[in-house]
C-alpha cells in the first residue's frame, strides 16, 4: 500500500492530528506499514433555507451571510470519508 487519502471535515468531530497519530500506530505490521496518510479538510458548505444562498463558512457562525436567517443547512464539512487508496502490485 502506497497512499491512503481521507477527507476529515471540520464538523466531523475528528481531530486530524490525532487521526494521523492513530494511523501511525494502526499501520504497524500491516499491508499499510509503509503507506502515507493524506488528510484533506474540505470546507464547511452551507445553504440558507430561506433565500437558497450557498456559501463556504469560514468561522463558527452559520447564519446566512445575505439575509441573516439562522435556518441553514450544512451541506458539507461534517464528513469523514475514505477518499482514495493507492496500492502497488506485488508479483510473487
Amino acid at each position: 500500500m502506497v497512499r491512503i487519502a481521507v477527507d476529515v471535515g471540520p464538523l466531523s468531530g475528528v481531530e486530524p492530528a490525532l487521526l494521523a497519530r492513530a494511523f501511525t500506530i494502526a499501520q504497524a505490521g500491516t499491508l499499510a506499514a509503509s503507506a502515507r496518510l493524506e488528510l484533506r479538510t474540505p470546507a464547511v458548505r452551507v445553504r440558507c433555507r430561506r433565500c437558497d444562498r450557498h456559501w463556504e463558512a469560514t468561522g463558527p457562525r452559520l447564519a446566512c451571510e445575505v439575509c441573516g436567517d439562522f435556518r441553514t443547512e450544512v451541506l458539507g464539512g461534517a464528513e469523514l470519508l475514505l477518499r482514495d487508496v493507492e496500492m502497488e502490485e506485488r508479483h510473487v
